[in-house]
């Protein structure tokens, strides 16, 4: 394996073949420099010289950070945001998110950064490019190490420093010198207050700090130093951490006049977070971290159009939290799980929300919370009408169906739309009423189909493939059946014809009444995993002979289980796979 030097002088070499560029580095000192390590020095930093200069501004940023110091992509990715270092030729063309994760991306394959092996989704600056990011930010990104208490002296920071990290204990002693730089772009306060500090006093230090602090742009600190924020009209990345658990919190009111914050981060260990009453102002908020039930109290959210994750909505029972507050936040992207459903009254309201246009949104979890039986029979037709009307858009990947009463799946899921879907996972959960399943097997990419616990539907039946049976689910990987009390039929054709050709783990748990179709044991025979518990019904007459039985193999490989009496069974074709384990 090279090392990190050869590995370094090859990136480099590779990043440019003009003779001309060459012959200009060739002129330079850089070879003779860092002799005392080697040269490994001048190597890292001519490797530094052949980055563009996005790169070099990103990857120096990072040394404000400690050494070893372990950060999501996404995250940093923000912080350039807000100091404006992707406001590159490119700006408006592409989002400059994607701008960022394309310089990550760079920065990780040139070896500037790493996964961490401790902490799988972050990364670290391995060494030695840790050394050098610090070295090329000559002081403009200043870091202060933190002190013994009973150093009282003062500390000194560079005229040249922009971007400072420290920690809260010694903000007091730094405030001399932090106040006297009036244009300072970062500031991170971390750690927690130690006993020989006074809260009150940090609190008025930090806020004093604050509003010399015109042109700051991120501002990173723990929550008790933050009980009102001054005017930072140029702050764009927030974030409040709190290590310890101080019981219920609020944000401060004057958030909310941050007009041009893109990100806000509130990491919060207490029980409960509540959102401040303008909160709707913040229009240029694009990523909003914190706990699911505070955004849910978030009145007028639809006025945040900029907005990219919110995770989760709660339909509430007036217009500052009714379904039409989605219809214009079409940057919404991820994940976007819609609870209390039954709030909407019908396809009509449903359509506010515009689904349709949200061409981000990958995961959609749609549910619906149980009603009295009055209000069921009152409204019985509503389910079906609402879920009519939140047809998503055709880049969907994956749909959750949770707590749905209709008696009927939606138009969207059959037939031309739902053919023109990317959906590749469909989950239904508690769909009570569902009686009749769509014909999911036309669905071109679907890998994944779970049914759980819907207690109407009795049969399922050739419709569900498709009119074409021996096409239907050509992509399907996945199947489950959990809880599905009152099924008793699941229609398979016969074995002359090659069905779920993709399939590879099946799994039947619950189903008391269900029936093992003839052709079952003709399905089981080439799948890596099974899993059958608790049906009665599909007995031993359903293993064939070129099936093994015996002791389980592993229950992540294979495993048929019956409560009475108990068997397991490995097909054939695992039976090589698995020959030289013991048991």
């Amino acid at each position: 394996m090279a090392c990190p030097r050869q590995q370094t002088f090859c990136q480099a070499l590779r990043s440019d073949f003009n003779a001309n560029h060459w012959r200009g580095i060739s002129k330079r000192k850089m070879y003779q420099m860092g002799a005392e390590k080697g040269g490994l020095m001048a190597t890292l930093r001519l490797s530094h010289e052949q980055l563009p200069r996005d790169l070099k501004e990103c990857f120096v940023s990072c040394s404000l950070f400690p050494k070893g110091h372990a950060f999501r992509k996404e995250e940093i990715i923000r912080v350039w945001m807000a100091l404006g270092y992707l406001d590159g030729p490119g700006a408006g063309v592409q989002r400059m998110e994607d701008t960022g994760n394309s310089i990550f991306t760079q920065l990780l394959q040139r070896s500037f950064f790493k996964e961490n092996n401790e902490a799988p989704g972050t990364y670290i600056i391995p060494e030695p490019f840790d050394e050098l990011a610090e070295f090329l930010s000559s002081g403009e990104y200043f870091r202060i190490k933190k002190r013994s208490e009973f150093d009282d002296g003062p500390i000194n920071i560079p005229e040249r420093a922009r971007h400072v990290y420290l920690d809260i204990n010694d903000l007091a002693r730094a405030s001399g010198r932090l106040s006297r730089i009036t244009n300072l772009r970062s500031l991170v306060v971390v750690g927690q207050i130690s006993s020989g500090s006074q809260k009150s006093d940090l609190i008025q230090t930090l806020k004093e700090l604050l509003i010399g602090m015109k042109c700051l742009r991120v501002l990173m600190v723990s929550e008790p130093l933050l009980a009102d924020l001054p005017k930072l009209k140029h702050l764009r990345y927030l974030e409040i951490h709190v290590e310890e658990n101080y019981g219920n919190a609020s944000l401060p009111e004057s958030i909310c006049k941050l007009y041009q914050l893109q990100t806000l981060i509130r990491r919060f260990c207490g029980n409960k977070l509540s959102m401040p009453k303008n909160f709707k102002q913040l229009i240029s908020l694009q990523f909003l971290e914190t706990e699911p039930e505070a955004v849910c109290t978030i009145a007028d959210i639809g006025k945040l159009t900029s907005l990219q994750e919110i995770n989760t909505f709660e339909v509430g029972d007036n217009d500052n939290f009714g379904i039409s507050q989605l219809e214009n936040m079409n940057q919404v992207r991820g994940s976007l799980c819609i609870k209390g459903l039954e709030m909407v009254e019908g396809k009509d309201e449903a359509l506010k929300a515009k689904l349709g246009k949200k061409e981000y949104i990958e995961t959609l979890d749609l549910r619906w919370k149980l009603v009295s039986k009055e209000r069921t029979e009152s409204m019985m037709t509503a389910p079906h009408e609402v879920l009519e009307g939140l047809q998503p858009h055709c880049n969907l990947s994956k749909l959750i169906i949770n707590g749905y009463t209709g008696m009927e799946p939606p138009n969207w899921l059959k037939g031309a739309p739902a053919q023109e879907l990317n959906l590749k996972c469909i989950e239904l959960s508690n769909c009570s009423g569902w009686k009749d399943l769509p014909p999911f097997g036309i669905l071109p990419y679907l890998k994944v189909l779970h049914l759980r616990q819907m207690r109407s539907l009795r049969r399922i039946g050739e419709e569900i493939y498709g009119q074409d049976i021996p096409s239907g689910f050509p992509q399907l990987h996945e199947l489950l059946f959990e809880g599905l009390r009152n099924l008793e039929e699941w229609f398979l054709p016969n074995r002359d014809i090659q069905l779920l050709p993709k399939l590879r783990s099946l799994s039947i748990t619950n189903c008391g009444k269900l029936k093992g179709p003839q052709a079952l044991p003709y399905l089981l025979e080439n799948l890596p995993s099974v899993f059958i518990k608790n049906c009665p019904n599909i007995g031993k007459d359903y293993i064939r002979p070129s099936m093994t039985i015996g002791k389980p193999i592993l229950k992540k490989d294979v495993e048929c289980i019956r409560t009475s009496p108990v068997y397991c069974q490995k097909p054939a074709s695992l039976k090589r796979k698995f020959a030289d384990r013991s048991w």
